[in-house]
């Protein structure tokens, strides 16, 4: 027995010392390469990557199809790593501050800086009022609630915003992790900045239990998925499997086990990561709700499109109903022209709302 114990514990020390199950765990990661020369791994392991503060970049990726053809896409990211939020960090007397996080929506992957959906609002305030206004781009692409949020943190006391918009209802799940276009990741990179020590819900997040729905198996796998670096790799290797790679990274391959263990799969690899998401969003509540006005936008899925006005954790949700709008208007990266019409409908929300004032 106690050569048993010695063996599973050198094992365990093993894996630990080589890192194998991160080596292994890599292969079924969900990555970000939109837009990669403008981003960087984060030190922050709840972020995970970041806007490089004052990077700049010219090209046509991502543009949608709809999009005047002589169109380029410029993307520059200020000092403080919001992109092209042309203010200082320190907000001047009688301005009233924005802040809007979200995904690669917000961020606005298929246009350029001065078509950005938060800079498109900051526009059509200023012209309707006498009153300062500055609306800040805190999109990520691929970011997911709990990443917003925690961009959200550092925003709350480095910008002291007025009003935060968290775009939602469209990224979900697990995080991703920074990748510069390659279809796997050195390891080095998650290694070198040590994000699965630092935050272990990234492994219950990246390896859920496939095969029962029993809660309490459920919770004995998360607690042995978060103690032990054996359990780890035989459960990395165990989903490799079943998930190939590429599933569910969305940005590679196909599903390739049947079409109800996709759907399985998908799932689970979607469930830790959302509870993580709504409770991080819960706490942001609870520490900044009573500062700063807070509100849930969603561009895309149309949920709050009834007579009956709708709250996210009892935050007012904003849905832009688009229903009879061309196709455009309902893509995740729409043209230009579209976020045009988000400015104009926003802006009548804020003020109907009395969440701004123009005067």
């Amino acid at each position: 027995m106690i050569a048993l114990i010695l063996f599973l514990v050198s094992i365990e020390i093993g894996i630990r010392l080589t890192d194998l199950d991160i080596r292994f765990l890599r292969f079924t990661l969900y990555y970000s390469s939109a837009d990669s020369d403008v981003y960087r791994p984060s030190k922050n392991p709840n972020l995970l990557y970041e806007l490089i503060p004052g990077a700049f970049s010219s090209s046509i990726e991502g543009m949608h199809p709809k999009e005047r053809p002589d169109y380029v896409k410029t993307v520059t990211v200020n000092e403080w790593g919001y992109r092209y939020s042309p203010w200082g960090l320190e907000k001047p007397p009688g301005v009233f501050r924005i802040v809007i996080f979200g995904g690669s929506n917000t961020y606005g992957y298929s246009v350029s800086d001065e078509d950005t959906f938060s800079y498109q609002l900051f526009k059509k305030l200023e012209k309707s009022s006498p009153k300062k206004f500055e609306v800040w781009n805190g999109g990520i692409t691929a970011s997911v609630l709990s990443q917003k949020v925690e961009f959200a943190r550092r925003a709350a006391v480095e910008l002291k915003p007025d009003l935060i918009i968290f775009k939602h209802f469209h990224n979900d799940g697990r995080r991703a992790f920074y990748s510069r276009k390659t279809s796997v990741p050195d390891v080095s990179k998650l290694l070198k900045y040590d994000y699965f020590s630092e935050n272990s819900e990234l492994f219950i997040e990246n390896i859920p239990f496939l095969f029962n729905d029993d809660p309490k198996l459920e919770e004995w796998h998360r607690s042995l998925v978060g103690l032990s670096a054996t359990y780890r790799l035989i459960h990395a290797l165990i989903n490799y499997h079943y998930v190939k790679i590429g599933f569910p990274n969305h940005t590679r391959g196909k599903c390739e086990i049947g079409e109800a263990m996709c759907k399985r799969v998908s799932e689970k690899y979607s469930k830790y990561g959302d509870y993580v998401s709504e409770r991080e969003l819960d706490k942001f509540i609870s520490e900044y709700g009573n500062s700063i006005k807070l509100i849930m936008f969603d561009p895309v899925k149309q949920i709050n499109c009834g007579k009956e006005k709708m709250t996210f954790h009892g935050l007012p949700l904003f849905s832009l109903c688009t229903a009879s709008k061309p196709e455009e208007y309902r893509h995740i990266h729409p043209p230009s022209y579209v976020y045009s019409y988000y400015a104009d409908v926003m802006a009548d929300y804020l003020i109907k709302n009395k969440f701004i004032s123009l005067k």
